[in-house]
């Protein structure tokens, strides 16, 4: 009896262990799906007259896309890309990026016309309210440029399509000129225009056609406190300021210049700090009729026969003008106009010399004078 109930016990454990292996064989996935890892699909949005920019946390090492009628690009930023439609309409498909960082991000593309994100940062699988870049709405004209001013220096820009055009103010790091493509208004679609600088913030604008834009030139994010940052030199538009009254407070240094006309035309100063030289330039106006100053303009040219090589000047132009009590250009009777011209360091080759010429305004009162490579040689440091 005692062997029986052995027997009967040990059956009965072996039938607890067939049960419990078919009860996990059939309650495990299939075929070692439970290894797969699936990554979730972001739904975008492209179109073809609109950029839409993308911002990863890692540079992007790989990406791919099924059809050719979908254009992407790295920018400049190793980290951000931008895609659009090439044409009006396409079907629907996808797009991966690979980081370097390991992660994979798979967008669903779909045509939309007016994109509801045109720049973004990817950094899960749903585009988060705080990680949209809402675009600024900008106006711009055909036959006037605008001009934008960045906080920092720009490293990649872009238009959605040819609606618009765009460019880096020459002498500049950090500003950019834009306007209309000049051609059937009727034309204009609204487009896209985008902005990545240095430290790999991105500026994105709907752009809009106006003949007459509200606004012409601008700044965003307070760069208006930078100014312009100057490519050629080591100063920004703001620390130009400041040297420019620092300049002018020294006073007179030197004494070069032309009197004519009861107009007095003179450079006062030269000075010199790092890799750049400053002219303080004074007009005074001792007449009793007011100078509109028109332009003030800068050239190097043979001493000799110089009537002879007026075509052949090699006009400098300053890469910024810092004047005493903001843009005035009028010359008051019996005042006076101060100016501080800002150039790369340079000197004046042999047998020529520099000359300053200013010009008046729907007026005939025009002066001239030069000053020699010893004048510049001379010049003294600004500490």
């Amino acid at each position: 009896m005692v062997e029986l109930n052995r027997r009967v016990a040990l059956q009965r454990e072996v039938l607890y262990v067939v049960v419990f292996c078919l009860f996990s064989l059939f309650s495990s996935p299939l075929r070692g799906e439970g290894r797969i890892k699936r990554f979730d699909v972001v739904e975008l949005g492209v179109s073809h007259v609109k950029w839409v920019y993308l911002k990863f946390d890692a540079e992007i090492s790989n990406i791919d896309h099924g059809t050719s009628d979908i254009q992407i690009e790295k920018t400049k930023v190793g980290s951000i890309a931008r895609v659009r439609s090439l044409v009006p309409r396409f079907d629907e498909t996808h797009v991966t990026f690979i980081t370097k960082d390991g992660d994979v991000h798979t967008f669903h593309l779909h045509y939309e016309l007016a994109p509801s994100i045109t720049a973004a940062r990817i950094r899960g699988s749903v585009i988060e309210p705080d990680d949209v870049v809402v675009p600024m709405r900008i106006e711009l004209s055909d036959d006037r440029t605008s001009h934008i001013t960045f906080p920092q220096k720009v490293v990649d820009m872009s238009v959605g399509c040819d609606s618009a055009i765009v460019d880096r103010v020459p002498e500049t790091d950090n500003m950019v000129m834009a306007k209309c493509y000049p051609y059937d208004k009727s034309l204009f679609q609204e487009t896209s225009l985008t902005i990545i600088t240095e430290d790999k913030e991105l500026y994105t604008f709907d752009v809009v056609y106006n003949r007459v834009p509200s606004v012409l030139n601008f700044s965003v994010d307070n760069a208006d406190r930078v100014g312009a940052i100057f490519s050629s030199i080591s100063v920004n538009e703001t620390e130009s300021r400041i040297l420019g009254e620092s300049v002018i407070e020294k006073g007179a240094q030197i004494s070069r210049g032309v009197m004519e006309g009861k107009m007095v035309f003179a450079l006062q100063s030269i000075f010199i700090k790092g890799d750049v030289v400053m002219f303080h330039l004074a007009v005074a106006n001792n007449s009793q009729i007011d100078y509109d100053v028109d332009f003030i303009k800068c050239y190097i040219t043979n001493r000799k026969n110089i009537k002879k090589q007026a075509m052949q000047r090699e006009e400098i132009p300053p890469l910024y003008e810092y004047v005493r009590n903001g843009k005035r250009e009028f010359v008051n009777s019996k005042g006076t106009y101060h100016v501080v011209l800002f150039y790369k360091r340079f000197t004046i080759p042999d047998k020529h010399d520099l000359f300053f010429e200013i010009f008046e305004k729907n007026g005939g009162r025009h002066l001239q004078f030069s000053i020699t490579n010893r004048d510049l040689l001379n010049a003294k440091v600004l500490k």
